[in-house]
């Protein structure tokens, strides 16, 4: 057990300041230094470590009650697991050699036998072989004699950059002469034996894994996603096969804001069929493609050391469920797309079929379903590029369309009476002395262009419903361009809105002598009139904008 002398050195500096009476200067000197990490707090002493207060065990006994609840109790937990656990809220002088000592000496640790040796793979391509599926079988190391390795490479269909420390040969590649008895009964391999029998291919009744030309040339989600259903399908040899290259070929959308990479490059891979178009594969999804490979067959490309381990470390987040790579890491395995073309199939999903939604939508609803890295980035590209979006107006606020007009769909503005109307964009003739009366050249307006109050008549409005409206028919007269005065339906009055437009100042100049609000205003609007009246001030007996 630990000994605990040093932390009643310490819990005496950090309690009362002082040092033993037989302190030497050096240990003075270590308890001064090691005091900074403790505290003393309701009458115990504690640890600060990793930003948590950690209970300092001051006795054999404790220690002893720890180690069993953490190690006896928790399945006989490994020395790093029960170390980790114990760190999380107990300290002592010595944590890790006392869980290192309490596991040799555990009964249970020590009677437990070896631990199961892993699971072994054939390297063969176009084996299935695996001790954890044909336990029977017998698993053999490559000869490290040179010519004997690369004949068993030959049958094998590998090369000298697929050999591992790991990598072996099942025993239904070798002849029965191949094998010999041993004195414990056992069949052993031969040291000269030499493997004949090439391996068969997947039978017709396994469902093989889609190859990257079958995600390439899917041009909908739901064939991509029936790939491996549809491809163990018997088919039947009578019929005509289906000519691709007759099919018109529809295409993307946003084909020119998602540009593929130039085909001569080196970082690019090409697939070509003779009948499918040219597919090109950017250096993102060539990295899924290698990830897919590896997960299938256990096989990595001919790349540096470094890379070959930075891919298995990758294929962690990943799994091959009914042939389509997922990635495992959320809750629900997500789908990965393998292409560019299959990137914009699910963005035009999710944003053109989907009302075009704004960046933050389109991605929770994406993410629910698919991943891959460089999804933010190509939402986007996606986004800033579509015809629709750009179209829309990116004003918070309704303003006046009118020349010289100013007037904005402001909270004290609505709060006032003042009211926006759009323009009559179903009614040609209407629409003409409305534009006539904005007094701008050259200009039509936008789904969301509109005109305040002040430029219509009294007569002009319905104010029978919950909202006010416009009479059918009613154009602005007031206050608009010169050439555009245009006879009202009734006698001219002061227009609601105009009232408004200078009842505003009239709330701004109360607001900076009586910080009394408008009437009616909501808690953000207030935020926003509050900004506004900053911009004034009062000065002598008139108001002034700074």
């Amino acid at each position: 057990m630990p000994s605990f002398d040093f932390l009643d050195k310490v819990e005496l500096f950090v309690r009362a300041g002082t040092y033993p009476v037989d302190a030497s200067k050096s240990s003075k000197k270590v308890t001064r230094a090691a005091s900074k990490n403790f505290t003393y707090k309701d009458g115990r002493l504690w640890r600060r470590y990793r930003g948590r207060l950690l209970r300092v065990v001051r006795s054999d006994e404790e220690v002893r009650e720890v180690l069993t609840r953490y190690h006896d109790n928790n399945n006989h937990a490994g020395r790093v697991r029960t170390v980790k656990e114990i760190m999380l809220m107990y300290y002592w002088v010595g944590v890790t050699e006392a869980v290192k000592n309490w596991i040799k000496a555990c009964a249970v640790c020590q009677n437990r036998g070896p631990a199961e040796p892993p699971d072994r793979f054939c390297l063969a391509y176009g084996c299935d072989a695996s001790s954890y599926v044909h336990p029977e079988l017998g698993f053999h190391r490559f000869p490290k004699e040179a010519e004997r390795r690369r004949r068993w490479l030959a049958v094998a269909q590998r090369d000298e950059g697929s050999l591992r420390t790991t990598s072996r040969l099942c025993s239904r590649h070798f002849e029965p002469s191949c094998f010999a008895l041993s004195e414990e009964g056992q069949l052993t391999l031969s040291r000269d034996a030499v493997p004949t029998i090439i391996p068969v291919r997947a039978q017709e009744d396994e469902v093989p894994v889609p190859s990257d030309e079958d995600f390439l040339s899917s041009n909908t989600l739901e064939d991509l996603l029936s790939t491996a259903a549809a491809a163990a399908e018997p088919t039947d040899a009578s019929e005509p096969a289906f000519d691709r290259s007759e099919t018109p070929v529809e295409l993307q959308e946003h084909q020119y804001c998602l540009p593929a990479p130039n085909p001569e490059s080196r970082e690019v891979q090409t697939v070509t069929d003779n009948k499918r178009r040219k597919a090109i594969i950017e250096p993102g999804f060539k990295a899924y493609n290698q990830i897919a490979s590896y997960l299938s067959h256990r096989v990595l490309p001919m790349q540096s050391k470094k890379s070959r381990g930075s891919l298995k470390r990758m294929a962690k987040r990943f799994g091959l469920i009914d042939g389509v790579l997922m990635y495992t890491r959320a809750s629900l395995p997500l789908r990965v797309p393998r292409s560019r073309q299959e990137v914009n199939s699910i963005l035009e999903q999710f944003h053109d079929n989907q009302g075009h939604h704004g960046q933050g939508i389109c991605q929770r609803e994406i993410s629910k379903h698919f991943y891959w890295a460089s999804m933010t980035r190509d939402l986007a590209r996606w986004i800033s590029s579509c015809h629709t979006c750009l179209s829309r107006t990116k004003r918070k606020w309704l303003r006046c369309s009118v020349y010289n007009c100013t007037n904005c769909c402001g909270p004290v503005e609505r709060g006032l009476g003042l009211t926006f109307h759009k323009f009559p964009l179903h009614n040609v003739a209407l629409l003409a002395q409305w534009l006539k009366a904005v007094g701008r050249s050259n200009w039509h307006p936008r789904l969301r262009s509109s005109v305040c109050s002040t430029h219509f008549t009294e007569d002009c409005f319905d104010r029978g419903g919950e909202k006010v409206a416009l009479h059918p028919g009613a154009v602005p007269t007031l206050l608009v361009h010169g050439d555009s005065a245009t006879p009202s339906r009734g006698p001219t009055q002061p227009a609601v809105g105009e009232e408004a437009f200078f009842a505003k100042y009239d709330a701004v100049e109360l607001y900076l002598r009586k910080r009394v609000y408008p009437p009616g205003l909501s808690y953000v609007e207030k935020n926003t009139f509050r900004r506004f009246c900053k911009k004034f001030g009062i000065k002598g007996l008139c108001k002034a904008a700074f």
